[in-house]
């Protein structure tokens, strides 16, 4: 009895394997070539599809990104993802049976977006806080368009500026390692300049007079603008100031009404006009002081020898200097006051001149003195 054998071989092939190649950190939207090696089948064989992971190297639900053949693949990164550095990305064959090594991983980075917002209402000299909101991957490089360029790694930021007159700021530009960015937004800083009036420690003011009111400002406004003085009540208040000057530049000159009544609490200050907001700090009070007058009158008669009472009196700020048409002078600070003549022929007294702080003042008014002569026959 025959037996029959059969003989046969058989062969293990190792499954074929996909290992895909290091790949450089991207940003969204751009196209990146994934290379990848192919071993134990023929590469010419399949087609190749490559997938991209979450951003902890998962490809529980992978995206597809492309696909073709060869050994490298160009594709484009979805503009929207997610930054990250723990990115993979494998090579798939349409076929089954394939072991399959994927990327080391790699970064993704979103290019950069700026977002700058707010209106704010500053005085002048002081500062406000611009806020800025960026997205994508850090750090960001921001520049204003007052030429600021600052670099911050913070997804949101403040920025003080002071601007002396009121400005609309806006983003010229956004950068990050995605290169340049989108911008949008502007914010809005109102200036309110400050305008300080200040007179010399030492002026003398006196109505009816000339005085220089010198004043300094901080900020600008946005149009060429006119001054205004304004003077305030006795007690330096500007509920009904009244206007005393104008002008484009300092120092402003102003006149005193003569009706302006003596007083030690008066103060000015400089508005601007056309109803401009400013902030306004007026002088601090002084006093005002009256030109002189003075009158001079007394007509009557003595002996020879005897002596003639006359009657000064002054209005204004004492004291006052005065000097009589015989050029006798005086300064008192009382009134009336009596002066005493004694001339040898009948004299008409007149006031040559009168002056106090404010400077020379108006005299008016005379003096008759007759002498009467007795003799012995």
């Amino acid at each position: 009895q025959r037996c029959l054998e059969d003989r046969f071989s058989i062969e293990i092939f190792p499954r074929p394997k996909i290992t895909t190649g290091a790949l450089k950190t991207v940003c969204g939207g751009e196209q990146l070539s994934v290379p990848f090696s192919i071993a134990d089948t023929d590469a010419g064989k399949w087609l190749y599809s490559a997938q991209l992971s979450d951003t902890q190297g998962n490809f529980t639900n992978p995206t597809t990104l492309g696909t073709g053949s060869g050994t490298a693949l160009n594709i484009t990164i979805p503009a929207n993802l997610p930054v990250g550095e723990g990115y993979k990305i494998r090579v798939i064959a349409n076929a089954k049976g394939f072991d399959y090594v994927a990327s080391a991983a790699f970064g993704i980075r979103q290019k950069a977006t700026a977002v700058l917002k707010g209106e704010m209402t500053i005085e002048a000299g002081k500062s406000a806080d611009l806020n800025l909101t960026f997205t994508g991957s850090a750090p960001w490089t921001y520049r204003l368009s007052d030429n600021t360029t600052v670099t911050t790694s913070n997804n949101t930021a403040t920025l003080a500026v002071s601007p002396l007159k009121t400005t609309v700021y806006s983003l010229l530009s956004i950068t990050n390692a995605c290169g340049d960015g989108t911008v949008t937004g502007n914010a809005r800083v109102v200036v309110i300049p400050k305008i300080e009036t200040n007179l010399v420690a030492s002026a003398v003011i006196c109505n009816g007079a000339e005085v220089n009111v010198p004043f300094t400002q901080t900020g600008q406004f946005e149009t060429a603008v006119n001054y205004s003085v304004q003077l305030s009540n006795q007690q330096g208040d500007f509920t009904n100031p009244v206007l005393v000057g104008s002008g484009n530049q300092s120092p402003l000159k102003a006149t005193i009404p003569l009706s302006t009544g003596i007083g030690t609490g008066y103060r000015m200050r400089i508005v601007p006009d056309n109803n401009l907001t400013a902030n306004l700090i007026p002088t601090a009070p002084f006093s005002l002081r009256q030109r002189a007058t003075a009158t001079i009158s007394g007509d009557t008669a003595i002996k020879l020898d005897e002596r003639a009472p006359i009657t000064l009196r002054f209005t204004g700020t004492s004291p006052w200097t005065y000097v009589l048409s015989d050029n006798s002078t005086n300064t008192v600070d009382a009134s009336p006051f009596t002066v005493t003549v004694s001339p040898t022929l009948p004299t008409v007294y007149t006031l040559k001149s009168v002056s106090n702080v404010c400077g020379t003042g108006s005299a008016s008014g005379s003096a008759l003195v007759k002498v009467i002569i007795t003799g012995t026959v």
